[in-house]
């Protein structure tokens, strides 16, 4: 079960002091069962250069576009747009990652990491920390995505990231336990301080190309940007393109037991809701909502993104193609 400590404070990530150590998996991807090991052991695979760097560069020029055309940074992402936050939102970079997939190499490669056809699942979050900017908390994705065991969290690097700027960091140790969410502190239920030994942290020096694939109990955290430079980067989602594990379709009607969706071949599947299915479908993506309560937030029509275990949903949250 989650933790539940009413009293306790939560992670200082500014306080987290990774070692750069995480050990690159591209050696070995032709050995699809000893990266799934590797995978469950350590709570992470990293490859180590995997993507063409051109194509990563050129989506990293798309995310600079608006950034360039207002002044805020310059050719080298130096960021010149002083103690102002970034100033767009997710829909700036719409197109980003779907152009990113279809460019040469790029879908190659993450049918190397899944070791079969590789579909993209829409969940796509882009990234753009300037320089002392917000930061979100450290999580654990299978606690907010339920059913995340079918389909792989992929983090892509968009530019250079030493000590400096960051970058994410993970810690291992978490596979195979409980998740350590206080959900004393809902909705967002923290992961509170102490639970993570320090020597537990790691990360790498990465580069456009490389790959982070992060296992759904593995907790992790994008570090504070005490560069110069704005921090560019793409989270997303693989999976089975044979076997997938998620259903997309429109909200055609729901109850507080079932849902039923319209997907893109016009068919109708509807899908079973019980007390652990996990509903975010709400304004604020990761916010759980009840079973009697999401439709109110949730209008006929909208795009819904479902992981599934046969007829019954795991989790429900609105699509981000990306």
């Amino acid at each position: 079960m989650p933790l539940f400590l009413p009293d306790a404070d939560e992670i200082d990530i500014g306080a987290i002091r990774p070692v750069t150590g995480l050990r690159d998996s591209a050696p070995d991807l032709g050995d699809r069962a000893l990266l799934n090991r590797r995978y469950e052991a350590d709570g992470y695979l990293f490859f180590r250069g995997l993507l063409p760097k051109d194509a990563v560069l050129a989506a990293r020029r798309d995310m600079m576009a608006p950034f360039l055309s207002q002044g805020l940074i310059d050719e080298d992402c130096v960021w010149l747009g002083g103690d102002q936050a970034a100033p767009f939102g997710v829909a700036t970079f719409a197109g980003v990652w779907p152009r990113l997939f279809q460019r040469p190499g790029i879908r190659e490669a993450l049918d190397r990491l899944l070791g079969e056809p590789a579909a993209t699942v829409p969940m796509v979050q882009y990234r753009a920390y300037p320089p002392g900017g917000a930061m979100g908390g450290v999580h654990q994705d299978g606690f907010y995505s339920p059913g995340i065991k079918g389909y792989r969290p992929v983090w892509i690097p968009l530019i250079e990231m030493d000590q400096a700027m960051g970058g994410l960091a993970l810690a291992t140790g978490f596979t195979g336990r409980d998740y350590i969410h206080n959900v004393a502190k809902s909705p967002n239920s923290p992961i509170p301080a102490g639970v993570i030994p320090d020597g537990a942290w790691l990360r790498a020096d990465y580069a456009p190309s490389d790959v982070l694939v992060i296992h759904p109990q593995t907790p992790h955290v994008g570090l504070p940007n005490r560069s110069r430079k704005v921090r560019f980067s793409i989270d997303t989602r693989v999976e089975s393109a044979a076997d997938p594990a998620t259903l997309v379709g429109e909200l055609v009607n729901g109850s507080a037991n079932a849902v039923t969706l319209r997907c893109g071949d016009g068919a109708l599947r509807t899908l079973a809701i019980d007390d652990e299915t996990f509903i975010r479908t709400g304004p604020k993506a990761g916010t759980r909502l009840s079973r009697s309560d999401y439709l109110e937030l949730t209008p006929p029509g909208e795009l819904i993104l479902a992981s599934k275990e046969g007829d019954r949903a795991l989790m429900l949250r609105r699509a981000e193609a990306g």
